[in-house]
């Protein structure tokens, strides 16, 4: 019975441990203000959203603020990509954004950044190397994809 006991122990310290080490990716959006997108193989309506239909998939965006309602809504297995826009408020948004997302090693040119994060769920291969963010910036806005931008920026 000890032994069983100690298995349990065990077991959720590894669930809290893995469950605490994972965030879903539209927390990275919180305290921005603009539109979330959600790459997804399921059609979905509702009031606050807008779909358009890409082919035989979807985007379904939302204001940044129901991310998190829309992404517990949505089957989490017909989620392909995630991604969202918003204003610049400040020269440092960017940095910010990139330690937030613990982004290891990256890849920048003019106006786009690949990078790579542990604690995104998505990923693509592109040249022999594993990239699951893509970052693009302008003037006044970021956009930020999971693992990339499928869209316009």
């Amino acid at each position: 019975m000890k032994k069983f006991v100690c298995f349990l122990g065990v077991i959720t310290i590894c669930f809290l441990i893995l469950q605490n080490n994972y965030v879903p990716v539209n927390n990275f959006a919180n305290g921005y203000s603009g539109t979330y997108y959600f790459y997804t193989s399921e059609d979905f309506c509702s009031n606050f959203t807008t779909t358009i239909s890409n082919g035989s998939e979807y985007i379904v965006s939302c204001d940044i603020d129901m991310a998190n309602f829309v992404y517990n809504i949505l089957n989490n297995n017909c989620i392909r990509g995630e991604s969202f826009q918003f204003t610049k408020v400040g020269d440092r948004d960017l940095e910010k954004l990139i330690i937030k997302l613990g982004i290891q090693y990256f890849s920048k040119n003019d106006d786009e950044i690949l990078g790579y994060s542990s604690i995104v769920p998505y990923s693509v291969k592109l040249d022999n190397n594993i990239f699951n963010v893509q970052i693009a910036e302008t003037n006044s806005q970021i956009t930020i994809g999971f693992p990339m931008i499928l869209g316009s920026f």
